[in-house]
């Protein structure tokens, strides 16, 4: 059973962050926070190549350097053991026409290359921005996911003929405390069955070891004062959070 433990809503942005139930009594110091982008928080979308691509690095450089936390010693974001980094961050193929990319989608030539990363913009911003040092990912063995015509399975066939890319990612980095801190990749991939939107949709699985000293103490503990004489003494009645459950 999972319950939701945060959400935030942030124009076309809406997340949500579930658990499951068993780990509710484990989850402390839960925290959001939003960080508006963008010229005056709005989007623009008609924009000269390089001038968008600045941009979006100030973006993710107002965002860590904004986004303060309370009461712990993670204040910032990248002071915690391991931070996620997913959505439609906009990277796109580098280097060749919509044509060359559309032909080496379907033959499957060159898509080894594209796959580690020679010809994506986000590894090569990596290799210059320091926002993103660090960052890892897993490897793309999926299709690009946009951009398509809605409810087809088409790649872009309107007038832009925008080129097939990989824009929505999952990129993690970790503190480097210790190794169990490092996420493993169990599985990265895209779900090409999607229509609704132009974006497939993307998800990433991750095995992740916590140190025993941080869940051995749960916040809430329940002793039992008197045995149960009847079916209706066993019921307990808590709420977390919003959220009220009966078990």
């Amino acid at each position: 059973k999972n319950v939701i433990v945060a959400s935030r809503r942030m124009q076309g942005v809406f997340l949500q962050v579930f658990s499951k139930f068993c780990h509710l009594p484990f989850l402390r110091g839960i925290q959001t926070q939003s960080t508006r982008t963008g010229l005056g928080g709005y989007w623009v979308s008609q924009m000269r190549k390089d001038i968008w691509e600045r941009q979006r690095m100030e973006n993710f450089e107002s965002i860590l350097q904004q986004q303060q936390f309370e009461g712990s010693m993670a204040v910032g974001v990248l002071d915690h053991d391991v931070v996620f980094w997913f959505g439609d961050l906009n990277f796109r193929i580098e280097g060749y026409d919509i044509h060359v990319v559309k032909s080496s989608h379907n033959t499957r030539c060159l898509y080894r290359s594209w796959q580690y990363g020679f010809f994506q913009s986000l590894n090569m911003v990596k290799k210059t921005e320091p926002v993103l040092e660090g960052f890892m990912e897993g490897p793309l063995n999926f299709p690009p996911t946009y951009k398509f015509d809605v409810e087809t399975h088409t790649y872009d066939t309107s007038a832009k003929k925008r080129k097939p890319t990989w824009t929505d990612r999952i990129l993690w980095v970790s503190a480097g405390r210790a190794p169990p801190y490092r996420p493993i990749t169990l599985h990265y991939s895209s779900h090409m069955g999607f229509t609704l939107s132009d974006h497939k949709p993307v998800s990433a699985l991750f095995c992740l070891h916590v140190s025993l000293k941080m869940v051995n103490v749960p916040l809430v503990t329940l002793e039992v004062e008197k045995e149960w004489t009847k079916f209706s003494d066993a019921t307990v009645k808590l709420t977390v959070g919003l959220y009220k459950v009966i078990h």
